[in-house]
């Protein structure tokens, strides 16, 4: 018996997806499988995951058929070479809901299909997390020079995501920030604004209206930026996310134990989507 879980989409839903599989491989004691051959063919986004200390028996890999007759047939036929051909597939019902039948594998092999993003899948299992999830790449000096900073003062990293939210219409309203950060400075004294953002610019005049209030825009020079962002992103004290899983995780893995966490509410995140502890704000 083995858990196959299918790993794909963004760095955030790559993590999703790893971390729902191996909680699932863990309670079921049977090896787990990684299949990243979506991602090996996606030229837009890499496989980041194998950037940690993640650990599987075995990942699954091929290079997809383009033509029509490869797409249709010999695909599916590769993959199911790969999975076994009694292997169950089992796809994600409902997002960002949970599913506790997806434990109950029973005695034959499982394919995962979906992005599994609650908590609730993996919870139970965070401090395996902590450590699987920590990077094995080298990480650059500019980035641990900034991580001593948010270890030694009342830190709050602030998520702003542009780009292509911007472009497709899903970019949070502002006003969430505005009340993030009045809910901040309520709660913690003196507290220094860590800013993340694939749009500085826009960042930048953002928080000139805030006076009075101290504001370091990261920015810094690394191979593994994504990475290195992710990881000082999650070492900040607290946390204003973003409707990114991007940001999700790095508040997710943020190891202070007096932590603030802001998220956005929306119609579809919310419920099993965020824990409990965490503030939600609605809109």
């Amino acid at each position: 018996m083995a858990v196959i879980i299918k790993v794909y989409g963004g760095f955030g839903n790559q993590l999703f997806c790893y971390a729902c599989g191996y909680a699932v491989s863990k309670l079921n004691q049977v090896p787990l499988i990684i299949d990243t051959t979506q991602q090996d063919n996606d030229p837009s986004r890499e496989v980041e995951i194998d950037k940690l200390n993640i650990s599987y028996q075995q990942r699954i890999t091929f290079k997809k058929s383009k033509n029509l007759f490869g797409r249709v047939i010999l695909n599916r036929f590769r993959l199911r070479k790969y999975i076994g051909w009694n292997t169950m597939s089992i796809v994600e019902k409902k997002p960002y809901s949970f599913d506790k039948f997806v434990f109950n594998i029973g005695n034959r092999n499982v394919y995962l299909t979906g992005y599994w993003q609650s908590y609730k899948y993996f919870d139970e299992i965070r401090d395996d997390l902590l450590d699987l999830f920590s990077p094995t790449y080298t990480v650059s000096k500019d980035m641990l020079n900034l991580k001593k900073q948010v270890l030694n003062c009342n830190s709050v990293a602030v998520h702003i995501r542009r780009g292509d939210y911007v472009q497709i219409g899903c970019a949070v309203n502002m006003n969430y920030y505005d009340q993030a950060i009045e809910i901040i400075l309520k709660k913690i004294e003196n507290p220094i604004f860590y800013i993340f953002s694939d749009d500085m610019n826009f960042a930048k005049q953002y928080f000139k209206k805030f006076k009075g209030i101290e504001c370091v825009l990261i920015q810094y020079a690394s191979k593994n930026k994504t990475l290195d962002d992710f990881f000082l992103m999650a070492s900040c004290k607290n946390q204003i996310i973003a409707n990114s899983s991007y940001s999700w995780w790095a508040a997710y893995l943020n190891k202070n134990i007096e932590k603030i966490i802001i998220c956005p509410q929306l119609d579809f995140w919310k419920d099993d989507f965020y824990p409990g502890r965490w503030t939600e704000i609605v809109m």
